[in-house]
């Protein structure tokens, strides 16, 4: 896989976002009340579904799903932990003063997520970290690193990835959080270890949130 191909795989999975919120606004909030949200969450797994197999199909790329040992296990599990130092304790707290336009943008991402919270704890626990990761560390990691070698490909999956979301907030700390997590899948070789670290990172965001944004998730699934 080329550079200029993962920017184009990137911008047509940007595509399927803005068909499923396109959606979303049009139709589920408007007409189907409470099971709107459902309805949203329904439409963009089934539409990130098409989108990988078809990706998956066109490039030839297989991701590695086997966990082989406790090791990685153990690296799946700790790895939240760093990320939620780095990113929640040290640089996230920086970056929101520092970008307060951002930090307010993100905040009302997080105002339309508590309407719904359980529907924004399965997208932001489960539905967000598998998609990320098969389209980042599965296919494009993977194809990157095929033609270009790890470094490069670490480093542009990793911008990629930042780019995937919408304020410099996200964005800055996704760049860090796409470093560690693509490390991790290069370092182990599965695509469920970086799954299961990313989750956790997110749902360790969200139990660890203040009584003030109470479904604080993670800077990188809150677009």
């Amino acid at each position: 896989m080329t550079i200029a191909q993962a920017m184009l795989w990137t911008l047509t999975y940007l595509g399927v976002l803005v068909i499923a919120t396109t959606l979303d606004l049009v139709f589920w909030r408007s007409r189907s009340g409470d099971l709107g949200p459902w309805m949203n969450l329904f439409t963009l797994t089934g539409l990130s579904v098409v989108f990988f197999v078809y990706m998956s199909n066109t490039t030839g790329i297989r991701p590695e799903f086997e966990l082989s040992s406790f090791r990685e296990l153990f690296l799946a599990l700790i790895t939240p932990g760093v990320l939620y130092i780095l990113l929640d304790k040290v640089l996230d707290p920086l970056l929101e003063k520092r970008f307060p336009g951002s930090e307010d943008a993100y905040q009302k991402g997080l105002a339309s997520l508590k309407k719904s919270p359980l529907v924004g704890l399965i997208h932001i626990g489960l539905i967000a970290p598998i998609v990320e990761e098969l389209l980042m560390r599965g296919l494009i990691l993977n194809g990157l690193t095929d033609m270009h070698g790890v470094y490069l490909a670490l480093l542009v999956s990793s911008v990629l990835f930042a780019l995937l979301h919408f304020n410099k907030v996200q964005t800055v700390s996704g760049f860090v959080a796409g470093v560690v997590l693509g490390t991790l899948y290069l370092y182990t070789g599965s695509i469920v270890v970086s799954i299961i670290a990313h989750s956790l990172y997110n749902l360790l965001s969200y139990i660890r949130s203040t009584p003030s944004t109470s479904l604080k998730t993670s800077r990188k699934d809150a677009s």
